[in-house]
């Protein structure tokens, strides 16, 4: 009968920390959210170029390139330079 009290108590004790360990990590965690919340991050400013231009040899490469993937099944709608 010892033993087994022994059972049920190292198990309450054990869950009970497991719990405990698990609310913290959650509390902690929701904390350090907030806290980075409060410094708002910078803004870059990105510029974009509609005047980029792709040179035929580019698309003819690209053009070759999505015929072969696709086994000439697909086609390309748009080529946007990043």
């Amino acid at each position: 009968m010892d033993n087994i009290k022994l059972g049920l108590e190292l198990l309450v004790v054990g869950f009970s920390v497991v719990i405990l360990v698990l609310y913290l990590v959650v509390v902690v965690g929701k904390g350090l959210i907030l806290f980075a919340n409060r410094f708002p991050e910078k803004q870059i400013a990105v510029v974009k170029s509609n005047n980029a231009q792709i040179n035929d040899t580019t698309k003819a490469v690209i053009a070759g390139v999505v015929k072969n993937i696709t086994k000439g099944k697909g086609r390309i709608v748009n080529i946007t330079k990043l």
